[in-house]
């Protein structure tokens, strides 16, 4: 088989193939016996000479094929012509052409046909048949002789056939009209004349000659078409021997010489129609094959091909599409084959898609690569892609390649990139990529700010250690970038200096990346300014172990302090003193002036401290008025004294604070270490007992701490713990005073007033119980069952008829702080039924002076209730005047310190005398407390005072005691004595 390349030139070239080698054997072995035939024919007719009878038609019969093969060959080498066809194929068409034509006119004048034009004669068949010979061996040698390349023009086909029929047309006229031109080359009776003997030999050597230079050619690769010309040409040459030996045109060597003449043309028919009909054949098949697999190859590529791809044609109709395709539309590609590409695209994008298309299909050009469009599957559902258009020339015409990509996921990962760098951007903390050498190859916005850079600046050349400190610098390569690249990640609190100078306390997270060698390929960061945080963990600090309103050390730091005194005077033999000052009555100051009074106050004496003490003590407001001081490396307890004197001295000068002038002293307890306690705990739990002391003993001074103390202390504990349980254990019982009228000297009203006896201890006093109530916050309990209680027995007493006014209880500032107060004392009433009017509560000035506009809301929603309201130990508060008009008050009770001392001071009885007045003047009823003499009862009876109540008249007693007085309508007998020297005077 023959196969075709292009040389540099672009020339066709013919390539041997094995197809060729086979056949050359072939012909060989066909030339053995063809060869061997003709040896010992030619020896026979030597000898012996044999004749056919009736030659003529067996002659015709044997022509006949050889001129139709000769028709063949011209009508299939001049047909198969190609633009790549070499000049042989139609030398050989044009050339057996004209040798058909005269083999035609041969058989037409051989002896014993009809005479054709002119008479018939073996000479005119001879003459024919030379001509046709020698026009073949011509044909054959230049066959052989002529490069095998394409022929370049058309016309060189045409002027081979022309010059062909030309010779043709010739021979033709010299046979039948000039029969003397030719040579005579047959006698009738003598046979073969020596020219045509010759002639004959003169063909023979030529086609051997021939034969041999077709098999010098044959020694190369060579078109399978020379082997069979090869054949042809020895088989002629072979015809040729037999011509040369008859002896008359109806001998055997005549009829072989003819029949191998027609094996010679079959065989140059074979290599023509191998050459212009089978071998293109062959090729032709194998073109489609490959073209077959070609295109299987194409379809499998389209198949595995990541992007979709349709064919489409100048319509915009989709011819082909791979699986791609459908899965990117949602589509099956049934469905997909002859729709519209613009059904493909949604409606708002068609017309500029279309715009785009005929663009391209003018242009005949890759109109774009990797375009971004929207795209509509199957199901309405619009798409990212990417489109490339490409022109493909088919046999249907132009077409367009479409290559679509979704790229709905890389839009969404360049979305979730957009976002990151806005994050990154956006952020507020230093984020950065460093490389392996240090140098930065990333910043941030917020981080080019922190460092001092421009926004577009750039960092190629910059080092991180041109950002931190040379210190820092070091300790973060040998602590945090190792320990990165070792565990992966640091996180810890480094620091930096930007371009200007400042620095910057950094909290940072650094991140070692390593690539496949696994050294580090960069580091990334995230750093946060702590300038803010630090400031504010400062600030923390100082509040944790600072007093907020005199910036004091506190309750904390004093104890951290006075562990680490007490351990150096452990160590040095040395003693340490603790000093708990305490203001006096600085609840009275609150209560009167406001508190925002008695924070000024508390500054101001915090200050005093600080400045009586050394730089080495310590003073701490341990809460409210009471403070620590901590004095270490002290000889002696006198140290102390003289130090706590100093203190007292300081705290006793006048206070001036806005408009007002305070006069405030202060108690101290002092304990010294080692000797008073070994712990924090237990020394300021004895300063504490020996500052109550010296209050306990008249307040502004001070007291050390002594054994007996820690007894009382003890007592004070048991106190507070009976008191958590007494009220379930039913050990509060409520005794009543009577309140007597100075007018009738009837009973006109009772104070409810409680009493504890205790299981073990027996009858425990109010006066020790009732503060301490009051500081742990017990007698709001103990208060509302008091008043609970006491409404219960009014009620029982007016229900037996019973007369009496009023039943007095005395309200405590946390009960009357309470934010519920109104509503508790209305579901008493109601839940006792007893009628308000009877119910009188009893507050203090400080109470009413701790909020006034609080204190005019309680008060006045009382009174709207029926509630009579009256100020109990008036005038020993630090009170204004101006409140007893403010408040819907009923009545003063004037506080038994001044009722004591009536006949011995005439300056009580003055102040008791105004009291009377002022209070009658504000329509305000008076009630003289403590009275427990007829002088005093006396003088408030001269005075007006309205009512009285004391010892005089009754102690306080239980219920059923009072009840008998009412039943039997005890009075007040007034009894006028016989000196009363400061009265007198008074009056």
């Amino acid at each position: 088989m023959t196969d075709i390349d292009f040389d540099r030139s672009g020339h066709s070239v013919f390539v041997f193939g094995t197809d060729t080698e086979k056949t050359v054997r072939q012909i060989v072995l066909l030339l053995l016996p063809l060869g061997l035939f003709s040896f010992g024919l030619w020896l026979c007719v030597q000898e012996h000479g044999v004749r056919f009878a009736d030659y003529s038609a067996l002659h015709t019969l044997v022509e006949i094929p050889a001129i139709v093969i000769a028709a063949m060959v011209f009508g299939i080498g001049w047909n198969a012509y190609e633009e790549n066809r070499p000049l042989t194929l139609p030398i050989l068409a044009c050339g057996f052409l004209t040798v058909g034509l005269l083999d035609l006119m041969h058989v037409l004048s051989f002896p014993g046909m009809p005479n054709f034009i002119t008479p018939s004669s073996p000479e005119k068949a001879i003459n024919f048949w030379l001509a046709a010979r020698y026009l073949a061996a011509v044909t054959f040698l230049a066959a052989g002789l002529l490069p095998w390349r394409p022929m370049k023009r058309l016309s060189f086909r045409c002027a081979i056939l022309a010059g062909c029929l030309a010779f043709a047309s010739l021979i033709v006229w010299l046979g039948l009209f000039r029969e003397d031109f030719w040579p005579r080359t047959f006698l009738s009776g003598q046979g073969l004349t020596p020219f045509k003997m010759k002639a004959e030999y003169a063909l023979t050597l030529i086609y051997f000659t021939v034969t041999l230079v077709l098999l010098y050619r044959l020694r190369r690769p060579q078109p399978r078409v020379l082997a069979y010309l090869m054949g042809a040409s020895a088989v002629t040459a072979l015809s040729e021997l037999c011509f040369s030996r008859y002896r008359a045109v109806d001998d055997l060597c005549n009829f072989v010489g003819h029949v191998y003449k027609a094996i010679a043309y079959f065989l140059v028919y074979r290599g023509i129609f191998v050459e212009g009909v089978h071998e293109p054949y062959l090729r032709l098949q194998a073109s489609r094959e490959a073209l077959r697999k070609s295109e299987a190859r194409f379809q499998d590529l389209l198949e595995f091909e990541p992007d979709g791809v349709l064919l489409a044609d100048s319509a915009c109709r989709i011819a082909m599409a791979n699986a791609k395709a459908e899965a990117i539309f949602a589509c099956p590609r049934a469905e997909l084959i002859g729709r519209s590409i613009e059904t493909l695209i949604p409606e708002i994008c068609r017309a500029k898609h279309s715009a785009r298309w005929h663009t391209h299909r003018e242009e005949k050009q890759t109109l774009s690569v990797g375009r971004e469009v929207w795209g509509r599957r199957n199901d309405g559902s619009d798409f990212p892609a990417e489109v490339t258009l490409g022109p493909l020339h088919t046999e249907q015409g132009l077409m367009t390649i479409v290559a679509v990509r979704d790229i709905t996921e890389r839009k969404q990962r360049e979305e979730e990139r957009d976002r990151l760098v806005a994050i990154l951007e956006g952020t507020s903390d230093l984020i950065g990529i460093v490389n392996a050498d240090y140098k930065p190859i990333y910043i941030n916005q917020a981080g080019r700010a922190m460092l001092g850079l421009g926004r577009e600046e750039d960092i190629s050349a910059l080092h991180i250690e041109q950002f931190h400190p040379p210190q820092v610098f070091n300790t973060l390569l040998r602590g945090g970038l190792a320990e990165a690249e070792k565990s992966g990640v640091w996180r810890g609190e480094t620091e930096l200096v930007n371009r200007f100078g400042n620095k910057i306390p950094l909290s940072q997270v650094i991140i070692a990346h390593k690539g496949n060698d696994g050294r580090v390929a960069y580091w990334s960061t995230v750093a946060r300014d702590i300038a803010d945080q630090k400031q504010y963990e400062t600030m923390l600090k100082f509040q944790a172990t600072h007093d907020p309103l005199t910036a004091l050390p506190n309750r904390f730091l004093f104890r951290e302090r006075l562990e680490q005194a007490m351990l150096r005077a452990f160590r040095n033999g040395s003693l340490v003193a603790v000093l708990l000052v305490d203001l006096d009555n600085f609840k009275d100051v609150n209560d009167t002036l406001g508190h925002d009074f008695g924070d000024e106050l508390v500054k101001l004496i915090g200050g005093r401290l600080r400045e009586a003490l050394r730089e080495e003590d310590t003073v701490a407001r341990l809460g409210g008025d009471e403070f620590a001081v901590l004095l270490p490396h002290i000889t002696d307890s006198s140290c102390a004294a003289q130090k706590a004197q100093l203190l007292l001295d300081a705290i006793a000068q006048p206070c001036r604070i806005e408009h007002h002038h305070i006069l405030i002293s202060a108690s101290i307890g002092i304990t010294v270490y080692p000797g008073d306690g070994d712990d924090v705990h237990g020394l300021l739990r004895n300063a504490d007992m020996s500052m109550y002391k010296a209050k306990d003993e008249g307040r502004s001074k001070f007291r050390f701490y002594t054994a007996e103390m820690g007894a009382c202390l003890r007592e004070r504990l048991d106190i507070v713990n009976d008191l958590r349980t007494a009220l379930d254990r039913s050990e509060f019982t409520l005794h009543y005073q009577p309140r007597v009228s100075l007018v009738t000297g009837r009973i006109c009203g009772v104070e409810a007033l409680i009493r504890w006896q205790h299981p073990q201890k027996g009858f425990i006093a109010p006066a020790k119980f009732i503060p301490i109530a009051e500081e742990t916050g017990l007698i709001a309990q103990i208060g509302e069952w008091v008043f609970r209680t006491a409404c219960a027995q009014a009620k029982v007493w007016r229900d037996k008829g019973l007369a009496f006014n009023r039943m007095a209880v005395n309200l405590s500032a946390r009960q009357f702080a309470q934010p519920d107060l109104v509503e508790v004392v209305t579901a008493v009433v109601e839940q006792t039924g007893l009628p308000p009017q009877t119910l009188e509560l009893e507050i203090t000035e400080s109470m009413l002076m701790r909020d006034r506009s609080i204190a005019a809301d309680v008060l006045g929603r009382l009174k709207q209730l029926g509630i009579s309201l009256a100020v109990d130990d008036f005038g020993t508060g630090y009170s204004s005047l101006s409140y007893l008009k403010q408040f819907p008050l009923d009545y003063l009770k004037i506080d038994r310190s001044f009722i004591r001392d009536l006949a011995k001071d005439p300056d009580d009885a003055r102040i008791v005398e105004a009291i009377i007045v002022l209070a009658h003047s504000l329509n305000l009823g008076v009630i003289g407390e403590g009275v427990e003499t007829p002088e005093q009862a006396e003088f408030l009876k001269t005075r007006h005072c309205d009512e009285i109540q004391g010892y005089y008249f009754s102690k306080p007693t239980p219920a059923d005691e009072v009840e008998a007085m009412l039943r039997t309508g005890k009075t007040l007998e007034f009894t006028v004595p016989k000196s009363l020297s400061p009265l007198t005077a008074s009056a």
